[in-house]
């Protein structure tokens, strides 16, 4: 229950820690609009890039407008976040320690992160298509030594 939790205050952090700029990012992809006589006119943002958005948005509308829209997103992100991370902690501790087990990668595997130019990339791709094959289980503890 405590990593479920963990992980719900992990996901809310995150989501409020990014969402300035997500909200700018959306802002800037959106015309406003401006009532003019008889009706609105759309009209691009006053500005062009997330740094003048969020001193625009700060100046215009103050330093909490920034967070316009978070409310639903925690909402939906929290509990998100809270099972992914919770299950991934609860299997891998569950997982049983095999200490003598050696598993080593698919030799394409190292062929074809070789052959592009992201090893993350390659690695990923490799493992999509050999997730039907007896070296599935190999391609993914190749990918989180490769990853981390």
């Amino acid at each position: 229950m405590l990593k479920l939790v963990a992980g719900c205050v992990a996901g809310s952090l995150e989501a409020t820690a990014t969402w300035p700029l997500e909200y700018i990012k959306t802002q800037m992809q959106t015309k406003r609009k401006v009532p003019v006589k008889g009706g609105f006119v759309s009209v691009p943002q006053p500005y062009t890039s997330i740094y003048a958005g969020l001193r625009y948005t700060v100046r215009t509308t103050g330093a909490l407008s920034l967070f316009t829209g978070l409310t639903p997103t925690l909402l939906l992100s929290a509990p998100k976040a809270g099972i992914r991370f919770g299950t991934n902690q609860q299997l891998r501790s569950a997982r049983p320690a095999e200490p003598s087990a050696k598993l080593e990668p698919s030799p394409n595997v190292h062929k074809h992160a070789a052959s592009h130019p992201s090893t993350l990339s390659g690695v990923h791709t490799q493992c999509i298509h050999s997730a039907h094959s007896v070296h599935a289980s190999a391609c993914t503890v190749h990918a989180q030594r490769t990853c981390g």
